[in-house]
């Protein structure tokens, strides 16, 4: 069964890209697959996105992100630091 991605996988995949140079969006089929290709082991991926987000926080760079709990309440919070399995 499929399921809709959290903001935080959103974000993690796109630091993980953006480690090899690259973005995910408005792809041909055959880039889509050259990406799909780039995905290491998924212990090798924490550690590039974990990598990403300290040299971030170094660089004072932190990206927030919007958590839609309510429609009417939304709430800007800082950015994760590290990823968790």
């Amino acid at each position: 069964m499929h399921r809709n991605r959290m903001p935080l996988e959103e974000l993690a995949v796109d630091f993980l890209f953006e480690t090899f140079g690259e973005h995910r969006y408005n792809r041909s089929p055959q880039q889509y697959e050259y990406l799909a290709s780039l995905v290491p082991p998924l212990k090798q991926a924490y550690h590039r996105v974990n990598e990403r987000l300290k040299g971030l926080l170094n660089a004072a760079q932190t990206k927030r992100v919007l958590l839609l709990r309510e429609i009417r309440n939304p709430r800007l919070t800082a950015g994760p630091t590290r990823l968790r399995r």
